[in-house]
């Protein structure tokens, strides 16, 4: 059984529920969060998320920190799993060492400060990028990358973007799976280039700021998370091309069987 799904199942042993898991999975690998940020990467709606993270909390598994927008901060494995009872003690020990590398994501991470160090950065990525781009992100955020999309597509590389509230800024290659969304959803952009890293930002000009993640195990988590959206808001047809690529994009990056979001026929 894969690490990832062997971690979910230690957790709901030890008497989290399902959402409750991939939740606090999510959550420490993503560090400091708002409930929207969790929900995407969980692939959970927002009031499941919210649950979740309040069970979480009453468990000392999550702190809600203080301030607005609200966001929560796990506790750390070790500290909270063993406490859970000494029945289970081994299976917590043996789910803290499971979650030890989605813990060290967060001080792997590089924190990423001003616009033009985010694009900078981008820019060479895209350029390199040889096997897939998969974007999440509002539609005013793409107008500058329709070139550099288009020169990685014509290199390979398959692209799949969710374009929120609003209409993609420049025109597509065929092939291309694009879906544009009216809600503006979450003001953050959301980048994955061939499951190697991923980069999150969000402002503008020297406001703006970054977390480039370099893991690629967490890389392909966000995919993932970006795959499974544009399939539940898109409503493709089983028989579209626009499906059957994103089935097989996310089957490639992921060593589990597919899931329901997925699997609609």
């Amino acid at each position: 059984m894969p690490e990832s799904q062997t971690t979910l199942d230690r957790l709901q042993i030890l008497g989290l529920t399902n959402h409750q898991a991939r939740t606090y999975v999510a959550l420490l690998g993503l560090g400091e969060s708002g409930a929207t940020e969790v929900a995407r990467i969980a692939l959970l709606p927002r009031p499941n998320t919210y649950d979740a993270l309040n069970a979480l909390s009453a468990r000392g598994a999550c702190t809600l920190l203080p301030g607005r927008p609200r966001k929560y901060c796990a506790t750390p494995p070790k500290e909270w799993l063993p406490a859970l009872g000494k029945s289970f003690l081994s299976q917590a020990e043996a789910a803290s060492e499971a979650l030890s590398q989605a813990e060290t994501l967060v001080s792997s991470s590089t924190q990423m400060h001003g616009w033009q160090p985010i694009a900078s950065h981008l820019k060479r990525g895209i350029r390199e990028a040889q096997e897939r781009v998969l974007v999440d992100a509002p539609y005013q955020a793409l107008n500058r990358w329709g070139d550099l999309l288009r020169s990685a597509s014509r290199r390979g590389a398959e692209v799949a973007i969710l374009c929120r509230g609003g209409i993609l800024p420049f025109k597509p290659l065929p092939g291309w799976v694009v879906l544009e969304t009216d809600e503006p959803g979450s003001p953050e952009s959301c980048w994955v280039v061939d499951q190697e890293w991923a980069l999150r930002y969000s402002g503008t000009g020297k406001a703006t700021r970054g977390r480039r993640l370099l893991d690629s195990a967490f890389a392909a988590e966000i995919g993932r998370g970006i795959l499974g959206q544009l399939a539940l808001l898109g409503d493709f047809e089983p028989s579209s091309p626009h499906y059957r690529t994103l089935r097989r994009l996310y089957a490639e990056t992921s060593q589990v069987e597919i899931s329901d979001t997925l699997d609609k026929e």
